[in-house]
């Protein structure tokens, strides 16, 4: 065995890990403050467009309830034309089954 070669390679990672890397920039309170700011408006952007659209759902949502109210009414209107019609229908037929009133068909 030789002892001495294993620390020698031991003192060599760490100094290698010490030693920062060329390709890595050096991390300073000013390339952090750059990287924070960018954060910052990438997260400001980001809650512009979900603020965007929270307010485009909110108004879809009144749209659509204003529509699905419009189509309530009206469905409740032809219904009742229907019932009107209906009782006036149940009203010719009792009126000829008496034998009185019209003469015609409808």
């Amino acid at each position: 065995m030789h002892p001495v070669r294993q620390n020698s390679n031991i003192s060599q990672l760490q100094s290698q890990s010490i030693v920062p890397d060329a390709a890595q920039p050096a991390l300073t309170i000013e390339s952090t403050t750059e990287k924070l700011q960018k954060v910052r408006r990438r997260l400001n952007g980001l809650s512009e467009r979900s603020l965007a659209l929270d307010l485009s759902v909110e108004s879809l949502r009144r749209q659509l309830t204003a529509q699905a109210h419009r189509d309530g009414k009206y469905a409740l209107e032809q219904l009742e034309k229907l019932r009107k019609l209906r009782d006036a229908v149940a009203y010719v037929k009792d009126e000829q089954a008496l034998g009185g009133g019209t003469s015609g068909s409808i």
